[in-house]
């Protein structure tokens, strides 16, 4: 059975793993940000940040995703990704922000990772723009 952390353990190593991710998005900044990714069920949203001819991409991934307000993608990210916890839910929430652009993202998780550039499989297959009313 493994050893239960403390509270304030999880919180340490929560600051550290926040830390980390937004050191990785500060050598990211300027990096073109979209939107790349949402699951409507598990309610959760990755942000894909790119470089023009790199193969790498560094990716936000959200998860309880509460708000988002902002543009779907934008050039020069200035991504930022803050904690705190609620008092009155004793529960903490994640902020996702770009001040720059007005993008801000309220979810219960966030993290940031690096892995290949890829375009994601297209969720529209088989919907026909066809049936989309017009004026």
């Amino acid at each position: 059975m493994k050893p239960t952390r403390s509270l304030e353990e999880r919180n340490q190593l929560l600051a550290s793993w926040l830390e980390e991710g937004n050191q990785l998005l500060s050598s990211w900044r300027g990096a073109r940000a979209q939107i790349w990714l949402f699951h409507a069920t598990h309610v959760k949203l990755a942000i894909c940040l790119s470089r023009f001819k790199e193969r790498e991409a560094c990716y936000v991934i959200a998860t309880g995703c509460r708000r988002i307000a902002g543009p779907f993608s934008w050039k020069s990210a200035d991504i930022l990704i803050t904690r705190q916890v609620l008092e009155q839910h004793k529960t903490p929430q994640y902020t996702v922000t770009d001040r720059g652009v007005g993008f801000e993202l309220v979810c219960d998780g966030a993290t940031v990772t690096r892995g290949a550039a890829f375009l994601p499989i297209n969720p529209f297959r088989g919907f026909s723009i066809e049936n989309i009313p017009r004026k």
